[in-house]
C-alpha cells in the first residue's frame, strides 16, 4: 500500500508518494511548515500588531477566537508589560501546559475544549494504514513536549501548542525500524482522532505573526 506525503522545499508543496508507512519521505529535522502568506493576509494583519489589533479584526472577519486564548489577550491590554504581545505569543502562553501533558486524558481535563479528541485505540484501522502503524507501535511521532507515547496527544500538541498549519500538517514522523525522523502528512489521522482545527481566519492571523520578532 502507498500513501501520500508532503514534503515542504522552500516555499512550494511537492506532493511526493512515498512507500508504506512513508518510508522515503525527506529526511530532515527542520523545516517551516507555516511559510504560506498572501499580500492580502499581510494587509488585514500588519506583522508585529498588538494582540487586541488582530483580536478585533479576526472577529470583525467573522473569525473565531478560543476563549481562554481571548480572555487573556484582555487580561494582557491591560498590562503595560504585556499588552504589546502578538495574537501568536498570547496563543502559545494559552496553550503552553498542553506540551507538558503526558497523556490526551491529562489534557483533557487541562483543556475541556479538546474533549472530542479520540484516543487512537478507539480507531479501527486497516492494516497497512498510517493509523495502524500508529497503534501498533511501528510508527511514531516526534514529541514536540513532554515524553509521551501518546500518539494523539503529540498530533494535538503540533496544532495547538505549536501552531502547525491545518491544511498542511506535515510532521515529524519515523517508522520504528529507522533512527531518523522524516516529514508526513497526518491529515488523516488528524481527521480520525477528531482533533480540532484552529479557525481559518483565526490561522490566518497567527500565520503572518509565526516568525520570529525581533525586539529591542
Amino acid at each position: 500500500m502507498r500513501i501520500s506525503a508532503i514534503q515542504l522545499i522552500g516555499q512550494f508543496p511537492v506532493r511526493q508518494s512515498v512507500p508504506k508507512y512513508g518510508r522515503g519521505a525527506q529526511n530532515t529535522d527542520s523545516f517551516d511548515v507555516d511559510t504560506f502568506v498572501s499580500f492580502g493576509v499581510q494587509r488585514v494583519y500588519p506583522k508585529e500588531a498588538p494582540a487586541m489589533v488582530c483580536l478585533e479584526k479576526v472577529k470583525s472577519r467573522g473569525g473565531i477566537v478560543p476563549k481562554r486564548v481571548e480572555d487573556l489577550v484582555r487580561e494582557y491590554a491591560k498590562d503595560e508589560a504585556l499588552k504589546d504581545l502578538t495574537l501568536t505569543e498570547v496563543h502559545k502562553i494559552a496553550y503552553a501546559d498542553l506540551k507538558k501533558c503526558k497523556t490526551l486524558t491529562e489534557a483533557k481535563k487541562l483543556f475541556p475544549e479538546f474533549e472530542c479528541v479520540k484516543h487512537l485505540d478507539e480507531l479501527s484501522a486497516k492494516e497497512g494504514s498510517v493509523i495502524y502503524g500508529l497503534q501498533i507501535g511501528n510508527v511514531e511521532v516526534k514529541p514536540c513536549g513532554e515524553e509521551t507515547d501518546d500518539e494523539a496527544l503529540k498530533l494535538l500538541q503540533y496544532i495547538w501548542s505549536e501552531l502547525y498549519s491545518s491544511s498542511n500538517t506535515a510532521i515529524f514522523t519515523r517508522n520504528k525500524s529507522e533512527n531518523f525522523y522524516t516529514t508526513w502528512s497526518m491529515q488523516g489521522p488528524i481527521t480520525r482522532l477528531k482533533i480540532p482545527l484552529l479557525n481559518y481566519e483565526y490561522a490566518q492571523s497567527l500565520r503572518f505573526e509565526s516568525r520570529p520578532r525581533q525586539r529591542s
